[in-house]
């Protein structure tokens, strides 16, 4: 759910789906209808409910006021974000800019060129967004992730720092510090990124408890902290320490090439070649068995 389990406000769009699906079977079909009801949807993560309510808002005679059609297309860029139709959620991002450029717009435009590889793209619409709310806490997190992958380590460093001190990201604070680590580790600071690490993989536990949908997008990338965790551990010398990480890694997803290619540096780092030519032979084989990375199955 976009809203905990748990949220006073959850109720209230539970009755704004009850009443729209009353009025919409009594046969109403004005445009804040749909939209409120496509709200209600996205809320509860029925994403494809959520964009059909929604076109059916924005494409309704007589048409939404600017604003609220603004909205309507807001609302529907983040729905195709989260169903992974990046074009159309940029296109309706594009749109409600056009109607009512608010930061919020810009910041969902941003989010959509950043998945669909465009951090110069994912920079300017991020930096517009906090032109006009420099609160604005999400177009700070991948104005922060951009920098990253423009390779503008300590300007993403205070970024990411901002916005884990601001503290209003429930859902993804755990991500934040594995962005943050890998930003100080590039920069030469594998102690800070270490601990930050930590944080994650703690902070991690929590969101999953709260936020279920979370356990499943996550499930073949939840060795990705200890990874980070051994590189920075190889980086300040202390062998042991990322050697088990290494192998924690290697219990949670087995099939990833990477947790041996890893393990092998270690390996070497302590003169074991036998043991490292052993793990780089591993390593070649399930690239060969697993080809593609996104088909790796998940960890039992």
């Amino acid at each position: 759910m976009c809203v905990s389990q748990g949220s006073s406000r959850l109720a209230g769009y539970m009755a704004d789906l009850l009443d729209c699906n009353r009025l919409v079977a009594g046969g109403d079909r004005r445009a804040e209808t749909y939209l409120r009801r496509g709200i209600a949807f996205w809320m509860v993560r029925d994403h494809h409910r959520a964009i059909a309510d929604l076109s059916a808002a924005i494409e309704a005679d007589p048409r939404l006021p600017d604003d609220r059609l603004a909205y309507a297309h807001y609302r529907r860029s983040v729905c195709r974000h989260q169903v992974f139709d990046l074009a159309g959620a940029e296109a309706d991002a594009s749109a409600a800019m056009a109607l009512d450029p608010v930061s919020y717009v810009y910041t969902a435009r941003a989010i959509a060129r950043y998945f669909d590889g465009d951090p110069h793209g994912t920079l300017a619409d991020a930096e517009s967004a906090l032109l006009r709310d420099p609160n604005d806490w999400e177009a700070r997190a991948f104005r922060a992730r951009a920098r990253l992958e423009l390779g503008r380590l300590a300007e993403a460093v205070e970024d990411f720092g901002w916005v884990i001190a601001d503290g209003r990201c429930e859902k993804y604070a755990s991500e934040l510090h594995l962005q943050r680590a890998e930003a100080l580790l590039a920069l030469g600071r594998p102690e800070a990124a270490a601990a930050d690490c930590t944080t994650a993989i703690d902070v991690s536990a929590h969101e999953q408890s709260h936020w279920p949908f979370i356990v499943r997008s996550r499930a073949l990338r939840a060795h990705g902290p200890y990874l980070l965790r051994a590189r920075a551990w190889l980086a300040t010398g202390d062998l042991p320490t990322a050697l088990a990480d290494c192998f924690h890694a290697a219990t949670i997803v087995p099939e990833d090439p990477a947790v041996y290619e890893l393990r092998a540096q270690v390996y070497q780092a302590a003169g074991l070649l036998d043991e490292a030519i052993h793990d780089l032979a591993r390593a070649a084989h399930l690239h060969a068995a697993y080809p593609d990375s996104d088909l790796l199955p998940a960890a039992a």
